[in-house]
């Protein structure tokens, strides 16, 4: 069995340019860093709906979301129920527990002007745009945010009725 490449070296023009990609990028990154430009997103404006919230296990193996600031039951997830809610908090937390910083300190939900729906933590700083996991996710989050202009939630698409919607229509 003969290898048809043996005799046909690699086209250098090819490795040059691949090489130039790499050093360029390594250059640009490296004066973006010692001028101290902002490597952030671009903001998205004013926040359109945000609440506190409180994340409490029970023995029974359910989670309570509670408004920080009302200290009222916004809802409960039954055990085995609310994966992606369920599976994020857990990485928040674990998040604290690394750093030593306490579980009793609320998180921020937040609905920008833009549709972004993001989760953060001000005690280790982490920040995650829901809308980035598809709008089902995004959902599991958006109901707990105060009334909302549904309109507004494109990013989170669909039905984000939020639990006050919910009580108001099950009267």
């Amino acid at each position: 069995m003969s290898d048809p490449f043996r005799n046909r070296p690699f086209p250098k023009p090819v490795l040059y340019g691949a090489a130039g990609l790499v050093l360029m990028s390594l250059v640009l990154v490296t004066i973006a860093r010692l001028s101290g430009y902002p490597l952030k997103d671009v903001p998205d404006g004013p926040v359109q709906s945000a609440r506190e919230l409180l994340f409490e296990d029970r023995a029974d193996g359910a989670v309570v979301i509670i408004d920080a600031e009302t200290m009222d039951q916004i809802a409960v997830l039954a055990g085995g129920t609310n994966g992606f809610t369920r599976s994020l908090m857990r990485g928040f937390a674990h998040d604290r527990r690394r750093v030593g910083v306490s579980s009793e300190m609320p998180f921020s939900l937040k609905l920008m002007e833009s549709g972004r729906l993001i989760l953060m933590d001000r005690m280790t700083g982490r920040v995650t745009d829901l809308t980035a996991f598809g709008k089902d996710n995004a959902q599991a989050f958006a109901r707990f945010l105060p009334a909302v202009n549904e309109n507004r939630v494109a990013a989170a698409g669909g039905d984000v009725r939020n639990q006050d919607q919910v009580r108001d229509e099950e009267q």
